[in-house]
């Protein structure tokens, strides 16, 4: 045997004692998968779910293949009419500050053909979320206890979603100036840094999530301590609280940018913050290896998230033949219009909202042709968000449903449904019964 046969021989050997060796094991729940793919490399995926293909990036750290410890993983969803070059020509710079502390995928929302334009879905994309994560192990190596989620605008309204509806299988979230639009929550803890702009013109500083995720951590508002970053200031209820260092709650306003203006009617105020990226890997990385927790936090869940109602509405709706079906369960909402609204003018922002999300109570699928009339009892929160809210006082009440095709948070003229009716305002705390039964209609806005 030639000398060059018997060193290949040996060679093979020693590389099968060094793989049976190999401290990656299956049942080692930091790994995903014993050995990454050889033939894996950044770039644009597919993946086949709900029928159709969708379309995301993966962007690999430089040293995916010689680290020795499994990384975490991010995922990042753009907002409205994006796509994932957003994340790689620098308008989301996150990759900038993670480094290759991590492995970053940025799925691609669908094209709406009502929009005109790519927006984020609950049903399709939880469903493609579900189908992402049962596909990735088989072919990359990432700690399942360490999954972040973030997003910009939309894209972090649908990260909001994402903790709702998984917060029993992910680490933490980051929205970027996003609302809440799901509040059927699994039981669950996650930690989250909620970045908002005081200038932004879009998201109003009263509808994000923070004192939603605060009171649904089990900590108090009004109770806060500096934060990890700055300009962020964290929630807690003390340092005895449970979870107060696992699952921390951040809020992080800034101000950053500049509103419309009648000379510069293009605000900047909405954009990605310059210290964002920074923020969400300091928060990310500092957070403690945890395996995804199943319970509600002592205080929290639900029932604190929601323990600081004002009153109740009661109404009965009626849906129409042909409605599409809701984007999801909790896709209804309740909102204050001047006295007198009939049609709101395009763009027209409510005075307040009045319920951010309330169940629905229906099955899955479309809405039957002759649905009987549906009771609710709505928990009702006023938020005052384009104008002064005062009682007593008169307006018009809105009773939003997002449906398939439609948009959120400004229904889409036509595809969305609504109904309007005036409401008598006396104080926070009397409850608030509309007589009758209202019928939904698709949403039109004045002429």
């Amino acid at each position: 045997m030639s000398v060059r046969k018997t060193g290949q021989i040996f060679l093979l050997l020693v590389l099968s004692a060094l793989l049976a060796a190999c401290p990656f094991d299956n049942n080692d729940s930091s790994q995903s998968s014993s050995f990454p793919d050889p033939a894996l490399t950044s770039g644009l995926k597919h993946i086949s779910s709900a029928g159709e293909d969708r379309t995301y990036y993966l962007d690999l750290p430089d040293d995916y293949f010689q680290s020795a410890e499994a990384k975490p993983l991010i995922i990042g969803y753009h907002g409205t009419s994006l796509s994932h070059e957003a994340w790689l020509d620098g308008y989301y710079p996150l990759r900038d500050a993670v480094g290759d502390g991590a492995i970053l995928i940025y799925p691609d929302a669908l094209f709406s053909e009502s929009a005109g334009y790519t927006q984020w879905e609950d049903t399709k994309d939880s469903a493609m979320f579900e189908d992402l994560l049962a596909s990735l192990p088989a072919s990359l190596r990432f700690d399942p206890n360490r999954i972040f989620i973030t997003g910009h605008s939309s894209g972090a309204g649908f990260a909001n979603v994402i903790g709702c509806h998984y917060g029993n299988r992910i680490r933490a979230i980051a929205p970027v100036v996003g609302t809440l639009t799901e509040f059927n929550c699994v039981p669950g803890a996650f930690a989250v840094l909620d970045i908002v702009g005081s200038k932004d013109p879009l998201v109003n500083i009263s509808t994000i999530a923070h004192e939603f995720w605060v009171r649904y951590n089990g900590y108090k508002v009004g109770i806060t301590t500096p934060g990890t970053v700055v300009p962020c200031v964290e929630h807690a209820a003390g340092p005895e609280a449970a979870g107060a260092f696992d699952y921390p709650v951040l809020w992080c306003r800034h101000g950053e940018g500049e509103g419309p203006t009648v000379d510069n009617p293009v605000s900047t105020a909405h954009d990605w913050p310059s210290f964002a990226g920074d923020a969400i890997w300091t928060f990310f990385s500092s957070l403690s290896r945890l395996e995804p927790r199943s319970e509600v936090p002592p205080g929290g869940g639900l029932d604190g998230a929601f323990g600081n109602s004002d009153t109740i509405m009661s109404f009965t709706l009626q849906y129409p033949e042909g409605m599409p079906p809701p984007i999801s369960d909790t896709a209804g909402t309740v909102v204050l219009f001047p006295a007198g609204t009939v049609l709101p003018a395009v763009g027209q922002q409510p005075t307040a909202f009045l319920s951010l999300g309330f169940d629905l109570g229906l099955p899955p699928g479309p809405i039957a042709p002759g649905t009987l009339p549906k009771n609710y009892q709505v928990r009702v929160k006023y938020t005052p968000f384009g104008g002064e809210l005062v009682f007593p006082g008169s307006y018009t009440a809105a009773v939003f449903i997002y449906v398939e095709g439609g948009s959120f948070p400004q229904p889409a003229a036509g595809v969305d449904h609504a109904v309007l009716f005036p409401v008598e305002l006396t104080d926070k705390i009397t409850p608030l019964e509309i007589p009758g039964v209202l019928t939904l209609e698709p949403f039109h806005t004045a002429p």
